[in-house]
């Protein structure tokens, strides 16, 4: 199914990767829309302003032209001499004659040219009545730069003319640029202003021309704010205030004092970004359709191992051990499956042991109380048997047989430790008192032909010791190293301190283990368990081992110069003989 119970692993990495995806989306198309937007913005500025360095160039040169036709005119000696004439019917006939030699330029140009005296008398290459002139007089005031003109405080100036200033140019605007006439054989005292004017259609191609974006507005806009030509339609100005987000940008001219303007609304090239916006967001959906499936994927590829996981671990919880992760991956999903069927397989070997550990504990417990039940038979009221033996043991001092009292004094002391626990502690002061009563009763029947002979060397009484080792060893050495009762025994026991080394050494003059001998055999249970012999020496080297450690133990061979040679070697530590098994 596509979508599993809530909560899920395989719905949380699902619905994670796709809002990550969506938000991813979301900031993407933001991005790369305000990055559209800005990069068409840039270039659109960069287009206009170049456009308007354009414009800015063409109308400096087509005012370049206006001042040098003005200057022109002024410096020409027949419009000087025109105006000198005080017949004035004469003096305009001179001033268009003259105007002729600039008929070319100012046809170019399409230009007014009109020249007002010193005494007010107007002067023009168009004719109109008295009238007119005094009302292009009157409107000529209204300008401040015309009065400084007049006062003589500026020299040249430019103004921006209205339509009756040139009666038959209907209602289109015109450009003035007015300059001083001087009269400079006569201490330069002026003689009138001279003014050339060009209509505003002159302006509007070239600011027009680069209209190319819908709802565009360019406009040239004089010093004082007036505006001087314009990109609409005659007789029209910009409309400064319009509603709406706009780019607007401005070139400014140096000579006149103008500057061009244009303003770009937004809408007019955000229909290049609307496209470009949706050409993202198809790609955008076709992006997260994907997306959404590769999702689906991932979650599907991380889900299903851990959904097969938990099907195993319930079946494991219902104690069936032989279910395991089928997995083939070689991510760390597959990893964990076969760490999983790992432990598993390692549960089930740690089961196997402890059940056969548990078989065998029972097995010894079982042997272990049939060994406790025959220790009991062989303990059978042991107190009575002493009883007998002290009784035994008066009746021999009333008789005065004081050997036979001897004999059974010391087997009642062998008999006493005998019955007491191997693990119980001993030391060498009371073993070799144990070993003394046991040598006195082997004396009663082997006399002198037995001897034993002790050698200490810095061993104290008090050292502990494990309990009947010496014993034991003398016991063997007597029934089984001996040749024929007749012959004598000589049994040594040496006990020296070399280091942490406590060393005691048995040496007789007896038959030795002969040639074949396996001290293996002798020692090692585990070896040969059911051989009758040499059980006593298998007893204390299981005991020594298990207080000192299988480091330390019994060594066994035949003597240099026959007979039989038994050493133990113990670590040599001072103190009580529980301090001793616990280290």
């Amino acid at each position: 199914m596509f979508f599993q119970r809530p909560g899920s692993i395989q719905n949380n990495i699902f619905f994670s990767f796709a809002l990550l995806l969506i938000l991813l989306g979301i900031i993407l198309f933001i991005s790369i829309n305000l990055l559209a937007g800005a990069s068409l913005e840039k270039q659109v500025r960069h287009s206009e302003q170049a456009d308007l360095k354009q414009a800015a160039v063409f109308t400096q040169s087509l005012t370049d032209e206006m001042v040098n036709l003005a200057q022109s005119i002024a410096g020409s000696k027949a419009i000087e001499s025109a105006l000198k004439n005080s017949n004035r019917y004469y003096a305009v006939i001179n001033f268009q004659k003259s105007l002729e030699d600039f008929l070319l330029i100012s046809s170019g140009l399409n230009a007014s040219i009109t020249v007002i005296d010193a005494k007010g008398r107007f002067y023009s290459n168009w004719q109109t009545d008295g009238q007119t002139y005094k009302n292009i007089a009157v409107s000529l005031k209204k300008y401040t730069e015309y009065r400084q003109l007049e006062q003589g405080l500026i020299n040249s100036c430019w103004l921006p003319v209205s339509p009756s200033f040139i009666p038959f140019s209907g209602s289109e605007n015109w450009i003035t640029y007015a300059q001083s006439l001087i009269d400079r054989k006569n201490n330069y005292k002026k003689t009138g202003i001279l003014m050339v004017s060009i209509p505003v259609s002159r302006l509007q191609p070239i600011i027009g021309k680069i209209s190319q974006w819908e709802g565009r507005t360019c406009w040239i806009e004089h010093s004082d704010g007036s505006v001087i030509a314009h990109s609409g339609s005659r007789g029209t100005g910009p409309e400064k205030n319009r509603s709406g987000r706009q780019i607007v940008l401005t070139e400014q001219m140096l000579i006149p004092d103008w500057k061009i303007i244009s303003r770009i609304p937004y809408k007019s090239f955000m229909g290049e970004v609307i496209f470009i916006r949706r050409i993202i967001f198809f790609c955008l959906a076709v992006s997260l359709g994907l997306a959404f499936l590769l999702s689906y994927y991932i979650a599907q590829q991380l889900s299903l191992p851990i959904q097969r996981l938990i099907t195993t671990m319930n079946q494991i919880k219902e104690n069936d051990f032989s279910a395991r992760v089928e997995t083939n991956s070689q991510n760390e999903l597959g990893d964990l499956s076969r760490t999983f069927n790992l432990m598993i397989d390692t549960i089930q070997v740690l089961q196997s042991q402890r059940e056969a550990e548990e078989t065998r504990r029972h097995q010894a417990e079982l042997v272990q109380k049939d060994l406790e039940l025959k220790v009991l038979r062989s303990q059978i009221n042991p107190h009575f048997l002493f009883n007998s033996l002290n009784s035994i043991k008066c009746l021999a001092i009333i008789n005065k047989t004081d050997h036979v009292a001897n004999m059974i004094a010391s087997l009642g002391v062998l008999l006493e430790n005998t019955l007491k626990r191997a693990d119980e502690p001993s030391t060498v002061g009371e073993e070799l008192s144990i070993l003394d009563h046991y040598f006195r009763l082997q004396k009663i029947r082997f006399g002198s032909s037995l001897t034993l002979r002790i050698f200490r060397e810095d061993i104290e009484d008090n050292y502990p010791l494990p309990r009947l080792i010496l014993t034991t060893i003398v016991e063997n050495s007597i029934i089984h190293g001996g040749k024929e009762e007749t012959e004598n025994l000589s049994i040594s026991i040496e006990m020296t301190r070399n280091g942490n080394v406590f060393q005691i050494k048995f040496q007789d003059n007896g038959k030795g283990f002969g040639s074949s001998f396996n001290p293996r055999a002798v020692l090692d249970y585990s070896a040969m368990p059911n051989t009758p012999h040499g059980t006593g020496l298998k007893n204390i080297q299981s005991r020594i081992h298990h207080i000192y450690g299988k480091d330390w133990g019994i060594t066994m061979n035949n003597g240099r110069q026959g007979g039989a040679c038994v050493i133990i070697q113990l670590p040599f530590q001072e103190g009580p003989y529980e301090n001793c098994i616990n280290s």
